[in-house]
């Protein structure tokens, strides 16, 4: 059993106000702060075993912006500058992988509802659940394959603009990455495919005689990936064209694993509206 506890203070002169064109929009204020947000936060953490986790988390928010940002989006908080709310969150995790920064094999499961409730009850509630499994299955001689699917369904009568965010932000289509989608629900899927480059191996740096800096952990990995993805909106607005469309990626990337299980990604993909373009990551992408 254990508890966490937690608190924010943030505030920024630059705001993202809005989409168009699937891209954030945004607004900088030199003298004063668009945006403020204040939040305080306590949970419960229940490890039955080792991979299995469930955690019960209550928030508090309260967040503002600024006139300007009310002009320029009446429905960044519903024509409201200010809004206060509480989030109740639960988790579950079930986490079978063999090792956290490059799974190979395994299984990966989250389900998560959250609620929130905000004081002025004129405010429509939010309900949110997010679904996410990801397996990985060695093939022998080499091969590794690897797929992930997420998907999330949010609640409410009305949606302010941020509670819109759907992918782009924390989960992506790979190749899309220069977009935001928004929208009440997403599913994300995503197939990859890996052959072993080189062995685990160490290369010793010349002229670095500390064993913890001279010597380098390597391991490459080519893979071949295809993504797939699809976010549902009602009325996104003529400026935004990705909504309820389906979207889809094929691409080739190398994996390099090295320090303390740190995974770097280089990636060229082709998307669905025929642009294409190299991506550096710093996580296993699945």
């Amino acid at each position: 059993m254990g508890l966490g506890l937690g608190a924010s203070y943030f505030q920024s002169r630059t705001l993202d106000y809005a989409t168009r064109d699937d891209r954030l929009v945004a607004y900088r204020n030199e003298t004063g702060f668009p945006i403020q947000r204040l939040f305080f936060t306590a949970g419960l953490r229940l490890r039955a075993t080792v991979q299995f986790i469930t955690a019960f988390d209550v928030a508090y928010h309260r967040q503002q912006i600024d006139d300007s940002a009310r002009r320029l989006n009446p429905d960044f908080y519903l024509g409201r500058r200010q809004r206060e709310f509480m989030d109740v969150t639960l988790t579950s995790t079930h986490n079978q992988r063999n090792t956290f920064a490059y799974p190979l094999s395994g299984q990966f499961a989250q389900a998560q509802f959250s609620h929130r409730q905000f004081l002025d009850r004129r405010i429509p509630a939010v309900s949110t659940l997010r679904l996410r499994y990801a397996r990985y299955v060695p093939l022998g001689r080499g091969f590794y394959s690897s797929s992930g699917v997420v998907s999330q369904l949010r609640l409410a009568r009305q949606l302010a603009y941020p509670d819109r965010r759907a992918l782009g932000y924390e989960f992506f289509v790979r190749g899309y990455d220069a977009y935001v989608i928004d929208g009440r629900y997403f599913a994300l899927v995503q197939q990859g495919l890996s052959y072993q480059l080189l062995r685990p191996r160490t290369v010793r740096l010349p002229g670095l005689r500390n064993p913890q800096f001279g010597e380098v952990p390597l391991t490459l990995y080519g893979n071949i990936f295809a993504d797939g993805g699809l976010v549902a909106a009602a009325g996104p607005g003529p400026d935004n064209q990705l909504p309820n469309r389906l979207l889809g990626t094929v691409g080739l990337g190398l994996h390099i694993v090295t320090y303390y299980d740190r995974t770097f990604v280089v990636e060229y993909s082709r998307n669905g509206r025929g642009e294409t373009g190299f991506f550096l990551r710093t996580a296993f992408p699945i």
